[in-house]
């Protein structure tokens, strides 16, 4: 069964592997019960061994994880896209009831004015509008707002390397490493807030919805890591770095709760 070019590129083949575009050649001995075994073995193995050291590098190692990515060394972790996918997955699968990118109906109904719109106003509206109940419109907004935060969280990763294009913008990096290192730092805040929540389920009395912009712990341990991510990443001087840190800190609070806003005064505009 083995050929002479490979059937993917149609390079001239020189040993078991493509030198061209990596496709592995194939033989008889690929088709025995024994490597069929062996192969299935081998893909949960090799997963296993990527996930513990891709989430091993993102929580103890800030900055790590992009700094191989840029430098080549891939193999042995995960794709920031896909670490991203991981965190992100874990943080909705088990925090889906923190409202940390949207703001609940329970506090959103409530407020009379918010930046310059009268919620109140809007939801006597709607109820006019869809002949709904303000408890029928508050579960429609709470599920459609819960949704379309899971949705859009994505944007959080263009906005944080556009932040550190111009933090950095000196440096004169692509805007693709920018990307890199936002999407690793993303992940790291995501798979830091299920943590977070895992150890504050274990104390009583604790407001899971208020948590994280209200505890200062939690603005410090970002804090440490960005600028660790940053010393590491982007190879500045320390000063030029804290400063840096706190920008990025004050900025991710402010894109926060711009978001949560948007989002909430969306879902509750499209309701119908």
């Amino acid at each position: 069964m083995k050929k002479n070019v490979c059937i993917n590129c149609k390079t001239k083949l020189e040993g078991s592997y493509c030198h061209t575009c990596g496709e592995k050649t194939v033989t008889e001995k690929d088709f025995t019960i024994k490597k069929l075994l062996e192969q299935t073995v081998d893909v949960f193995t090799h997963l296993d061994s990527k996930l513990f050291s891709t989430l091993k590098w993102l929580l103890f190692k800030p900055g790590g994880l992009s700094v191989s990515y840029i430098d080549g060394l891939r193999k042995p972790f995960m794709k920031p896209f896909q670490v991203f996918i991981l965190t992100n997955v874990l943080f909705f699968l088990l925090l889906s009831n923190v409202d940390i990118f949207r703001i609940p109906s329970s506090y959103f109904f409530k407020d009379n004015s918010i930046k310059g719109y009268d919620i109140t106003k809007i939801v006597i509206r709607k109820t006019n509008e869809t002949n709904k109940t303000i408890n029928e419109i508050a579960l429609l907004y709470d599920q459609k707002s819960a949704t379309l935060a899971k949705t859009f969280v994505i944007i959080f990763i263009p906005l944080l390397s556009l932040v550190f294009a111009l933090l950095f913008i000196r440096q004169r990096l692509q805007i693709g490493k920018h990307i890199v290192f936002s999407t690793h730092l993303f992940s790291f805040i995501l798979l830091m807030l299920v943590l977070w929540t895992e150890l504050f389920l274990l104390l009583p009395k604790i407001n899971l919805n208020t948590l994280y912009l209200n505890i200062i712990p939690s603005i410090l341990i970002w804090s440490l890591y960005f600028g660790l991510a940053m010393k590491r990443f982007y190879k500045a001087s320390w000063i030029y770095t804290i400063i840096c840190t706190l920008i990025s800190i004050a900025t991710l609070f402010l894109i926060i709760e711009t978001y949560r806003f948007a989002i909430s005064l969306y879902s509750l505009h499209s309701l119908n």
